[in-house]
């Protein structure tokens, strides 16, 4: 499963221009007075603006390079502040042969750049905003994510991750490729206490050659 598009909402949409070109080099491919549309490798990044107090807070994966995950590092720590793992910055996924670093955006998301090793994606180049290869995973809050999770299986074909976790509170949808995390409403975003919130959230998805667009929330 490939995550084409994610749509998000931000209460801040010039801030939010600002920080994905400035500060992660992403190309802009379309602005409007009330969206942007982004490019990340093979995805596309979509925010559109909402009149409220407080900007709406998501999770998604960014893939990047299984082998460059300490030179994302590197590259990220003049422009944001990496937030703690484990005692360190890099969090080992051994149950997915992944590794991940985290920080927020302008609007307190939580991005992740995970290098999977299990992709053919390894990269002897520089690491740079072309390393950003595709969005790799989209939080979707829940109060039941099992009953979702069948749900997306059994309406769109969308299998559960072979590598797991099944669990009532937390449980993933799609492959390595591409994956619907599925968090219980108030379980906190890993690795902070940040807990997860239902928000309106979009994304287009190639499932076994399929094209499939999905509204949560």
């Amino acid at each position: 499963m490939q995550i084409r598009e994610l749509s998000l909402r931000t209460n801040n949409l010039l801030a939010t221009a600002q920080f994905y070109t400035q500060v992660l080099g992403l190309a802009l491919l379309d602005q409007t007075p009330t969206s942007i549309r982004l490019s990340i490798g093979t995805s596309t990044l979509c925010f559109k603006a909402i009149q409220a107090d407080h900007s709406p807070q998501y999770h998604f994966a960014i893939s990047i390079p299984h082998n460059q995950v300490v030179f994302a590092i590197d590259w990220m720590k003049n422009r944001a502040d990496l937030l703690p793992v484990d005692n360190g910055l890099i969090a080992d996924f051994r149950n997915w042969n992944a590794e991940a670093i985290y920080f927020n955006d302008n609007n307190g998301n939580i991005v992740e750049f995970i290098g999977r090793r299990d992709l053919d994606n390894a990269s002897g180049q520089v690491f740079s905003s072309d390393s950003l290869l595709a969005i790799n995973e989209a939080g979707i809050v829940t109060p039941d994510p099992l009953a979702l999770a069948e749900k997306l299986k059994s309406n769109y074909g969308i299998p559960d991750f072979s590598r797991g976790p099944r669990l009532p509170d937390f449980t993933a949808s799609g492959t390595d490729e591409g994956l619907l995390i599925i968090a219980q409403t108030g379980r906190n975003w890993y690795p902070t206490s940040q807990p997860a919130a239902q928000e309106p959230i979009q994304v287009c998805l190639i499932n076994q050659g399929q094209e499939i667009h999905i509204h949560f929330n």
